[in-house]
């Protein structure tokens, strides 16, 4: 028996999955900042701050890429979408993200998964 067993498709799982994925490529362009950024020192509210930024950026510019045809305002979905990982996760947590998805890009789909209510919630926005 399984608990868990999906009844239909998940309706933007193949948007989502590239959209996640032209992320990545954008975000890869920004991984040595990151690490930089990411040191045994504390960072500053400066670097934690253009971190959260430039995290946020690469989601909203990945999205625009291969935003969803059935939204309202692309730029408006992808804005909220970038938006509620920087609201739902903590600047060590997105990092994490952007490293575990760098280094392993299977994992997009679990973090695409992961944030299904979220782009469900930004595709109803107007």
């Amino acid at each position: 028996m399984t608990l868990w067993q999906p009844t239909k498709p998940i309706k933007f799982a193949k948007s989502s999955m590239t959209k996640f994925l032209a992320f990545l490529a954008f975000f890869a362009v920004l991984t040595p900042a990151i690490a930089q950024e990411v040191s045994p020192r504390q960072p500053t509210p400066q670097q934690i701050r253009r971190l959260v930024a430039d995290f946020q950026s690469g989601v909203t510019q990945g999205c625009l890429k291969s935003a969803p045809k059935e939204v309202y305002s692309p730029y408006s979905y992808c804005n909220c979408y970038a938006k509620s990982f920087v609201d739902r996760y903590s600047p060590d947590e997105l990092t994490a993200i952007s490293s575990q998805a760098l280094l392993n890009p299977q994992s997009a789909y679990t973090i695409t998964l992961m944030m299904q209510p979220n782009a469900r919630a930004c595709s109803r926005k107007k």
